[in-house]
């Protein structure tokens, strides 16, 4: 039995790593090693700007000779008819204003020579009469105004009797006194019930004119009237059968009067 030769193992991946990487490297670096290098450039400095100062007659001359100044290719000077004649030749004079400034007031012109021409126009155009002015310039006399009264004004209280009874008179006229108060008493109204021969039956208070004494007089006084009918005593007696009664009212008119001090103080020296 012949025995099988073993293989050889091959090379591994990382072994052929390491191989490809070198062979790279030396040949980066023979290129590095063997190459052509530009030289360096150098750094060259400009002239820098000269200023001179023209101040003696000759460097005026000389300045003002100069080709620059007067070849218009290579200097531009502003004139009148430049693109930048109205920029450098007319400067704004104008301060601008400081902030927070307000416009002034523009007052509108007025023509002086057409003051007072309307009033001259209506004058002209409206002649008025010397008498009337005269007649309203004269002083007017006031009169005083005299008040009128329709009705006298009432100094003394007032018995009024509405209703049935108003076709009878009074036997005889009341005798009313005007009752002490200082304000203004509303009219006492009494309704009556008198009989077929003028007496009163009674007397009942219909409404209070607001004072104790005046209405306590006004039921006296209506209590204690009497009236004379109009009739015979025929008359009297069927009316009697009939109607034995008669009804109305007596309204008393009050007009009073201020009450009389008596708690005077005497003034002492």
């Amino acid at each position: 039995m012949i025995p099988r030769p073993t293989e050889s193992p091959g090379w591994s991946r990382r072994r052929w790593a390491w191989i490809i990487a070198g062979g790279v490297a030396v040949h980066c670096a023979l290129l590095f090693w063997f190459g052509e290098r530009a030289p360096p450039v150098g750094v060259v400095s400009a002239p820098e700007p000269l200023l001179k100062l023209a101040v003696d007659p000759a460097s005026i001359r000389a300045v003002t000779a100069a080709p620059v100044l007067s070849d218009p290719t290579l200097f531009a000077l502003p004139s009148q008819a430049g693109f930048s004649g109205l920029a450098w030749l007319r400067l704004d004079t104008r301060i601008p204003p400081p902030p927070g400034w307000s416009d002034p007031p523009q007052w509108l012109s007025v023509n002086t020579n057409d003051l007072g021409a309307l009033f001259s126009t209506f004058t002209a155009t409206n002649k008025h009469n010397g008498s009337v002015l005269d007649d309203l310039l004269k002083p007017r006399l006031t009169t005083a105004d005299i008040l009128l009264l329709p009705e006298p004004v009432a100094t003394q209280s007032v018995v009024r009797i509405e209703g049935p009874l108003t076709q009878w008179p009074l036997a005889a006229p009341l005798r009313v006194t005007n009752p002490a108060c200082a304000d203004v008493l509303t009219n006492t109204v009494i309704h009556l019930k008198v009989d077929a021969g003028g007496r009163t039956e009674s007397a009942i208070l219909l409404g209070s004119c607001g004072h104790p004494v005046a209405d306590n007089q006004a039921l006296a006084l209506a209590k204690a009237a009497a009236f004379q009918p109009k009739l015979s005593r025929s008359a009297r007696a069927s009316l009697a059968a009939a109607q034995p009664l008669l009804w109305g009212k007596m309204i008393f008119q009050w007009h009073t009067v201020l009450p009389a001090v008596t708690n005077v103080t005497a003034l002492r020296p």
